[in-house]
């Protein structure tokens, strides 16, 4: 039986269409904006299955009647949603442009959310590349093109949106909902392959999905954000703060261990499991020596293309870090050099 069939017609959801429908109607309930991927992913799970319809709506019902009651509560009807009483000028300015803030993408948005050093998909997460291959792939597969139109949705909303920057972050998070979907489609994609082509396609993967691991790993370590001046976070921000101690608060600072040994836990999960994605095709085939040195290849290219892409140093990049510095909770941390 192929995998995905597997997956679909598993004993926990065969018998379970109503848990579908509960979860699809809560995910719109905690983010609007999950509503067209919800209805994609309850449409393909339905159109597989040929069953289930009525179970599957009755899970919905709880979700959908919150939020009716919260909209009937807080804006006095259950179609009045927060967007119509946004009482922030700034904001209401921001999302002006189109329907809710939806306009036709510009080669910006593109370039800026699939490429560019301060915020984008592939820069941050190369290994998400791979899915389009996998799309291509998985076209005829009900379960797998399904995963690739809810990937297709959020790319589209990404490079619509007229907040597609979306603040200080790491990454796209408007399309953080995503991720799941594509590492379920790479997996498909990569279990319908023949034998002897998996260990080669583990590896492309393993290698692109450890630097992902690196970069927002030793980013999210430091900083929930950064501020919009900042070209390349990693060489601008990250690098400096890690080589001057400046690390999050943890047990191991209670207990008196100082400035980046402090941290030390946290960066061996890191390498660990950057580790495993790098060994995952000599795991599957004890033989596979080339795939192994292609997914350490793979790994060290893009690893130096994210810390070496920059745009020169600059005032107004020397001023995010320090600036950050500044509001570290204490100030410098136990062991840090202050700036």
């Amino acid at each position: 039986m192929p995998l995905d069939k597997r997956l679909f017609d598993s004993p926990f959801w065969k018998e379970k269409p109503a848990l579908l429908g509960f979860f699809c109607a809560l995910a719109v309930a905690l983010e609007y904006p999950a509503a067209p991927a919800a209805l994609i992913l309850f449409a393909g799970s339905l159109l597989h299955r040929r069953r289930g319809f009525v179970p599957a709506i009755l899970g919905a019902i709880p979700p959908s009647l919150v939020i009716v009651q919260f909209h009937w509560s807080a804006f006095g009807a259950p179609w009045s949603t927060p967007y119509s009483h946004l009482e922030n000028p700034g904001f209401v300015k921001d999302i002006s442009p189109g329907i809710l803030g939806i306009s036709l993408p510009t080669l910006e948005r593109v370039t800026g959310s699939l490429f560019s050093p301060w915020l984008a998909l592939v820069f941050w997460a190369p290994w998400t590349l791979l899915v389009f291959a996998a799309a291509w792939r998985l076209r005829r597969d009900l379960p797998g093109a399904t995963a690739c139109a809810v990937i297709a949705y959020y790319l589209v909303f990404q490079v619509t949106h007229a907040l597609w920057r979306s603040g200080w972050v790491i990454g796209p998070r408007y399309i953080t909902p995503m991720v799941p979907f594509a590492a379920a489609a790479a997996g498909l994609a990569i279990a319908g392959l023949r034998e002897s082509a998996r260990p080669w396609a583990l590896a492309l993967l393993g290698g692109a999905a450890a630097a992902s691991v690196a970069a927002t790993g030793l980013a999210s370590t430091v900083c929930q954000g950064f501020p919009l001046e900042v070209y390349n976070p990693l060489v601008e921000v990250v690098a400096p703060l890690i080589a001057r101690g400046y690390v999050p608060r943890n047990l191991l600072q209670l207990a008196g261990v100082p400035g980046l040994w402090s941290a030390l836990p946290c960066y061996a999960a890191l390498a660990l499991g950057a580790a495993l994605l790098l060994t995952a095709p000599l795991r599957l085939d004890p033989r596979s020596r080339g795939p192994r040195w292609l997914a350490l290849a793979l790994a060290a290219l893009l690893v130096l293309a994210q810390w070496t892409a920059t745009s020169g140093d600059s005032p107004s990049h020397r001023g995010a870090v320090r600036f950050l510095a500044s509001i570290w909770e204490p100030d410098p941390p136990p062991g840090a050099r202050p700036f």
